[in-house]
């Protein structure tokens, strides 16, 4: 919440409401819909135009955004510190719908694809991301994804997540990686002797 000349708490002027991602992975990237549905709380003095970072910096805009909704828009791009920035002019409790086709990078680590993505703070779906791995297995220590066959070249993930940094690995289950590492533990004592200075010998027990 932002706090005005008073020092009172205000709401911000427009309020992210849901955010809805829908992608398909290709190699290298991943071809992704974001679908956010935004409602604007207050309008500023004289009408001006209203900020929204939404972040996205790793991501590069597909093609132009769509909105839908009463006013006008625009998005501009600051990679260097709030990335991706919607900015509005509509009236207040007026509801809006703002789509954005992003290419977000995807990274190869061993037989793993990973994505990483900075989102927005906001209640958040993957509705879908469609990954070309027949019996993919996503990996990820925060989130609770589900994963069903795409057919039999695919599979397809789905999950909630609370907004922020997103990072979801997917790749084949290796069940030999998987065993107990056993690890050897050896000590030895060497020994030199030394009788002049070419007789030098060694003895390891």
């Amino acid at each position: 919440a932002q706090k005005n000349l008073l020092g009172r708490k205000v709401p911000p002027p427009v309020a992210i409401e849901q955010v809805v991602y829908d992608g398909v992975a290709m190699p290298g990237h991943v071809q992704m819909e974001v679908q956010l549905q935004l409602r604007v709380v207050q309008q500023p003095l004289q009408r001006d135009w209203i900020s929204l970072p939404l972040g996205f910096h790793q991501a590069v805009l597909q093609k132009a955004p769509q909105h839908t909704g009463s006013g006008d828009f625009f998005v501009t791009l600051n990679k260097e510190k709030d990335g991706h920035v919607c900015w509005l002019k509509a009236d207040p409790d007026t509801r809006h719908t703002l789509i954005l086709n992003l290419i977000v990078p995807t990274q190869q680590a061993g037989s793993q694809s990973i994505i990483t993505l900075n989102c927005p703070q906001a209640r958040s779906q993957v509705k879908r991301l469609a990954v070309p791995l027949a019996d993919a297995v996503p990996f990820s220590d925060q989130l609770r994804v589900t994963a069903q066959a795409d057919g039999s070249m695919g599979t397809i993930f789905s999950f909630d997540f609370a907004g922020g940094q997103l990072e979801l690995a997917w790749g084949k289950t290796d069940m030999a990686a998987r065993k107990p590492v056993t690890r050897l533990q050896a000590s030895s004592t060497t020994r030199f002797t030394i009788k002049g200075p070419e007789q030098i010998s060694m003895q390891s027990e």
